[in-house]
């Protein structure tokens, strides 16, 4: 018996058809027909079956050719298995009409509930014209009707909300900012919301600040979204009391709103910080602090504004925190840069909003051991030869493309150059094809996400950012703090952390010809480079560490309009007790 399984689905439940089939005709020959993204990858359980391949059109629609319908046609399947995502079946015509087009006799279709619909080709055929044409309309419908909901009326409702919420705080008739303005049981609570807990400079930051913070008089719980990369979890834990939200990635961002209103209100938190970027740091967490009645309610922001994303902004984004920003007591700005940029795109008065640079811990960024830095040369391989390396999320704003491109030119004028790339996200595969594209495979290697990172900072020679959006980039504090140059693009607050020529160099964005330069001439002058590591550590010394921020940060968050809770408990004794 022949088997050809199709993917009209995402891979795990092709896997899961996949297994299926195998269990029912375990005697079976078994093929695929699986698109070419999928196909690159290392699947394992692909192992010992024939593998077709499929492109995809712009508008993702799958495009099968006339050589995949001859071969199929001569192979004779006795059976074509399909999965897909819901009960109404396979909609795109490629993928129904196949086995008609084919010749093969009976098809089966698989849905995520693993139930199996059983059909001879006459049956199979009345079903695509229904699911094709009038399930196609219907979801049409479904689709105008669900973007009105989460385009336009839903934030219009929540920013009305919002804006109630705040009057009815402000003249004191808010029951909830009632009852928090009585709670004196115990000492202020800090909520601290962030969007993720993967590795990056905005995580580490926050630890920075949770740990040097003087927060003896507070209980201090931090807040996050629960997605698959929770790298800093365990640090954190050590920290505060790190809880998750129940909102699912992927699932509409409206709902995060609630889940974080049903938080708040179990939490019952003084200060709220809503720590990072997007609107789940702005929007989501001013809206669901004012419903609440928070008394306190403040911004940490460590990007620039949505203006400078490359991805497409929702139209609302922009409304809704101009409108939310009148809820916050206090906008605190990772650098000069974002605190101009964000004055701009939200209207924030200039009294509302001080910048705070982020800051290094100072006894953990510490230069270790020659031996040791020998020690990950060899262990890197790289013993002798002039290293580069590049710390950063895999991903479009980070611009590794434009590194890439410089280190072609690098390698050309000096061969014996070697180039780590430390990081995770959704570009990597994209990136290692370009690596070997330009010739770079012996030349880069991507790391991922080690645990601990400064051992391989301290041995490079040359540590670069080639971003094209930042708030205030740490990674560049703490190659400084470790002695080593710097080159990195004009993004954002990028320039505020180097001292130009003293401490590395600036290039414009999307420069691969200027930033090559500055890492050949830094490659190829050894006193420079000693010279420039030397003034960066005195550099960040002077300003910043860990320390400074931590105090300035919990400074800006206790001062200004919204202190009574605050106020009170410290009134009341608390201020001397531990949470």
């Amino acid at each position: 018996m022949k088997v050809l399984v199709i993917q009209s689905c995402e891979p795990d439940q092709l896997q899961e058809a996949l297994g299926l089939v195998r269990s029912r005709w375990p005697e079976a020959s078994v093929a695929v027909l699986i698109d070419r993204e999928l196909a690159a990858g290392s699947r394992p359980w692909l192992e010992g079956v024939r593998v077709l391949v499929y492109d995809r059109a712009k508008n993702n629609r799958p495009h099968i050719t006339a050589g995949i319908y001859e071969d199929i046609r001569a192979r004779q399947f006795d059976l074509c298995a399909l999965s897909y995502r819901d009960r109404f079946g396979i909609r795109y015509w490629a993928f129904r009409l196949l086995p008609i087009l084919t010749g093969i006799p009976r098809i089966i279709a698989i849905n995520t509930f693993h139930r199996v619909s059983d059909c001879r080709r006459f049956r199979w055929c009345i079903e695509t014209v229904f699911a094709c044409t009038v399930l196609r309309l219907f979801d049409s419908v479904q689709t105008m009707w669900q973007a009105l909901l989460d385009e336009v009326l839903r934030p219009s409702i929540i920013g009305m909300l919002a804006l109630l919420a705040a009057g009815l705080r402000i003249v004191g008739l808010h029951p909830l900012a009632i009852r928090q303005g009585q709670r004196l049981h115990g000492p202020p609570h800090l909520f601290v919301f962030i969007p993720s807990l993967a590795m990056g400079g905005v995580q580490n930051v926050l630890s920075n600040f949770l740990r040097h913070a003087d927060l003896a008089r507070y209980r201090v719980t931090v807040g996050a979204l629960d997605t698959p990369d929770n790298f800093f979890e365990p640090e954190l834990r050590k920290q505060a009391t790190l809880v998750y939200l129940s909102y699912q990635c992927g699932a509409p961002h409206w709902t995060c709103i609630w889940e974080l209103v049903r938080l708040l209100y179990r939490e019952s938190p003084d200060i709220v910080i809503g720590w990072g970027w997007g609107p789940w740091s702005t929007i989501f967490t001013a809206v669901a602090a004012s419903l609440v009645g928070v008394p306190r309610i403040v911004w940490s922001l460590h990007s620039q504004s949505p203006a400078h994303w490359l991805q497409a902004v929702p139209w609302w984004q922009r409304p809704l925190e101009m409108l939310t920003a009148r809820l916050v007591d206090r906008v605190i700005a990772c650098s000069e840069a974002c605190r101009e940029d964000y004055m701009r795109w939200g209207r924030i008065p200039s009294r509302k909003i001080v910048t705070v640079h982020n800051g290094v811990d100072l006894a953990r960024v510490r230069r270790p051991p020659e031996a040791e830095l020998r020690a990950v040369r060899a262990s890197l391989q790289v013993e002798g030869r002039p290293l580069v390396g590049i710390v950063g999320r895999l991903s479009a704003e980070k611009d590794h493309q434009t590194f890439l491109e410089a280190m072609r030119l690098v390698h050309r004028a000096v061969p014996s150059v070697a180039a780590i790339i430390i990081g995770k996200g959704p570009d990597e595969r994209a990136l290692r094809k370009a690596t070997e594209r330009l010739g770079l495979g012996r030349v880069v290697t991507f790391l991922g996400a080690p645990a601990e990172i400064m051992a391989l900072l301290a041995s490079l020679d040359v540590l670069v950012l080639s971003s094209r959006t930042e708030g205030l980039p740490t990674v560049l504090l703490e190659g400084q703090a470790l002695g080593v140059p710097v080159v990195t693009t004009d993004a954002g607050g990028a320039r505020e952390t180097v001292r130009e020529g003293e401490t590395g160099f600036i290039v414009p964005c999307g420069d691969s010809q200027q930033l090559a330069a500055r890492m050949i001439q830094l490659l190829q002058d050894e006193p420079l480079r000693r010279r420039l590591g030397r003034n960066g550590q005195s550099h960040v010394l002077e300003r910043f560490t860990a320390e400074r921020m931590a105090t300035e940060i919990l400074r800006a968050s206790e001062s200004g309009r919204g202190t009574v809770a605050v106020r009170a408990a410290d009134s009341a004794g608390l201020g001397s007790r531990k949470a």
